[in-house]
């Protein structure tokens, strides 16, 4: 019965060993030529990491199975990024790993979707910059812009910090923004069906609410609402 007793943690500790030796993935870096764009839109659960710098440059790290299937497409000024359009990376991107690192020199919009996220690794220097996260997606971002234009729906996730004389910003369907780390000196803001978004307005803040949504802000902007609704809410954070 002893040496039952000892057999049976010893196989345990083998089958949990080899279950999890299954689960590790060697991990490859493959480089990819980019250039000429000003656009970058991540989807399908890719983390996308973007850094401003003098060059352009691509580079994915992912699983050894499945770097490959990693793509980089671009149409005009935009570069995609995304899995193979097959039925079996449909099925299970969600059970993949893939980073991407993109040095750009100007973009004026980036975009994330279906679970990606987008990282600003540095903070993204720009006159004009068009923002759309969605579908569950992340969007962690450093920005110096003069005009911004956000918008966020279905689930996604957005914290953004640095400077904007002037954001519009759309959230709705579930998602949420955290600027208040995001000096803004005029903003309107349009949330609906369950949004909360937070922002920082020194002089001038326009906002519209409906369907139980939130606004929350902070700064000395003089505020005009517009909206009537009951189930929404604007409010400031003292």
């Amino acid at each position: 019965m002893k040496t039952l007793s000892l057999i049976k943690p010893a196989a345990l500790w083998l089958i949990a060993m080899a279950v999890g030796s299954l689960n590790l993935q060697a991990q490859e870096t493959k480089n990819v030529a980019v250039n000429n764009f000003s656009e970058v839109a991540v989807t399908a659960g890719i983390d996308l990491h973007i850094i401003q710098g003098t060059s352009e440059s691509a580079r994915i790290v992912a699983d050894d199975d499945v770097i490959n299937d990693v793509v980089l497409e671009k149409s005009g000024n935009r570069i995609k990024i995304g899995w193979k359009e097959n039925w079996g990376i449909k099925k299970m991107w969600k059970n993949r790993n893939a980073k991407v690192y993109i040095t750009y020199k100007r973009l004026n919009s980036i975009s994330a979707s279906s679970g990606s996220s987008l990282i600003t690794d540095n903070t993204l220097k720009t006159d004009h910059l068009d923002a759309a996260v969605s579908s569950g997606a992340s969007m962690d971002a450093k920005i110096s812009c003069n005009e911004l234009q956000l918008s966020t729906n279905s689930g996604a996730s957005v914290s953004i910090a640095g400077t904007a004389t002037n954001m519009e910003i759309k959230s709705s369907s579930g998602s949420s923004v955290n600027a208040l780390n995001l000096a803004t000196q005029y903003a309107r803001a349009d949330t609906n069906s369950g949004a909360d978004i937070k922002i920082n307005v020194a002089k001038g803040l326009e906002t519209n609410t409906s369907s139980g949504s939130n606004i929350r802000y902070k700064g000395t902007a003089s505020l005009k609402n517009t909206s009537n609704s009951r189930s929404s809410s604007v409010s400031r954070i003292d």
